[in-house]
């Protein structure tokens, strides 16, 4: 399974899950970047797309945090769940909208 989970141009992730290992991948300047891998060795299909999403949430959650610092502005709980918008859409498509 893979998710994409942008957020406009600002940013590009994607989760990309096989059947031991799953990825949370951002677009850099520098080209696509690992920024969370989780273990799915002990983990059910669901149980490692949960925790990717997690990953994918709290990134998103750090992106609004750096921003603000590096801005100067502040981004809140609405810009973080913004971000989100994308991640809980594919979820709900793939009938996983309770994770």
């Amino acid at each position: 399974m893979s998710i994409e989970t942008g957020f406009g141009a600002v940013s590009e992730r994607f989760m990309i899950q096989f059947d031991d290992v799953g990825y949370l991948l951002e677009n850099s300047p520098r080209g696509w970047e690992v920024i969370e891998e989780v273990d799915g060795g002990d983990k059910t299909e669901e149980a490692l797309l949960s925790a990717l999403a997690s990953a994918a949430r709290e990134w998103h959650a750090e992106i609004a945090e750096i921003a603000s610092a590096a801005s100067g502005q502040f981004f809140d709980d609405q810009t973080v769940e913004a971000m989100n918008v994308e991640l809980n859409q594919e979820l709900e498509r793939t009938g996983y909208s309770h994770l």
